[in-house]
Formats: structure tokens, C-alpha cells, sequence
């Protein structure tokens, strides 16, 4: 969870996985596409090639997807947003969950 808290109050990110990196504007910029109108396609996609609505899916309900909102400000962050956004993260003790998100309410 406080990797969570660190990860929308900082000013730049980078995520690695393995030998692979990428910036969160990049992963800001997939987000903008995605949420805007679906993708049409003229021609069908290769047999090989996964179902892009599909993927599409997998990709804007991921957590990373829901943080970002939060990061960016695209909603209110109020506690009833950040709880249902964080439901499956884990804390041993599950106040601190609830600390953890302290620090990301609005102040309004």
C-alpha cells in the first residue's frame, strides 16, 4: 500500500520489469488512447494477434490504469474512490491501508 501512495505523489516514474523500462507518460499516453473512442480496425487482425477489444479491456481495468486516474487527477480522490481503487492491495494490518490513502485525499 505505501508503494501505492508513493507511486501518485511522485513527480516522475519509471517502470522496469526485468531488462524493460517505461516512462509513465508512456503508460499515460496508452491510457489516453484507450479511453477514447474504440478501436476500427478495416481489416481483421491476424489469427496470431490477440483480440484487441479484449486486450484493450484487460489493460484499462489493470491497477495501473486506475492509479494513474488518481495520479493525474482525472476524478476527485476521495476515500470511497481510493478504496474501491485499491482493493486488491494488501497490508498486514488493514489501518494501514486507510493511512496509506490518507495522504492521497483531496482537500476539498
Amino acid at each position: 500500500m505505501w508503494i501505492v501512495q508513493e507511486m501518485c505523489l511522485a513527480k516522475d516514474l519509471i517502470l522496469l520489469f526485468d531488462s524493460t523500462f517505461a516512462s509513465w507518460t508512456g503508460i499515460q499516453s496508452l491510457r489516453r488512447f484507450l479511453m477514447k473512442s474504440p478501436y476500427q480496425s478495416k481489416s481483421p487482425m491476424p489469427p496470431q494477434m490477440p483480440d484487441f477489444e479484449e486486450t484493450s479491456q484487460l489493460i484499462k481495468s489493470s491497477q495501473a490504469f486506475s492509479l494513474d486516474a488518481h495520479r493525474t487527477q482525472s476524478f476527485r480522490n476521495n476515500l470511497e474512490d481510493l478504496i474501491n481503487s485499491t482493493v486488491e492491495c494488501i497490508c498486514t494490518d488493514p489501518k494501514d491501508k486507510i493511512y496509506g490513502l490518507l495522504g492521497l485525499l483531496d482537500d476539498n
